[in-house]
């Protein structure tokens, strides 16, 4: 078959973490993407992600690649916990994985 297409992609932005690694490893990082290009296709994305050990404290995230948007928002691995999740990916071949088509998922 024909040799797998190169995707090229340059990211620019922010990232500010701070955080400890014992007795239990917590970090608070927050990313901002800006002029960053996936296979000369916008590629955007902001967030403040907050993990505690295996825990994920109350954080939200923010992708679009390519025409294909991810969100998340919330908190997982506790009892009450919840973690909502959006995914609008209608272009899925642009992301150069040999898929295609579109997936559209929403939950928790």
């Amino acid at each position: 078959g024909p040799p797998p297409r190169v995707i090229e992609a340059r990211v620019n932005g922010t990232l500010a973490a701070s955080g400890m690694l014992a007795p239990t490893l917590t970090t608070k990082a927050t990313f901002k993407l800006n002029d960053s290009t996936y296979d000369n296709l916008p590629l955007t994305g902001a967030g403040t992600v907050q993990v505690a050990g295996m825990r994920i404290l109350p954080s939200t995230a923010q992708l679009s690649i390519a025409g294909n948007d991810v969100d998340l928002n919330g908190s997982f691995g506790a009892p009450g916990d919840r973690l909502r999740f959006r995914v609008d990916a209608p272009q899925l071949e642009r992301l150069g994985f040999g898929i295609a088509g579109t997936v559209k998922a929403d939950g928790d």
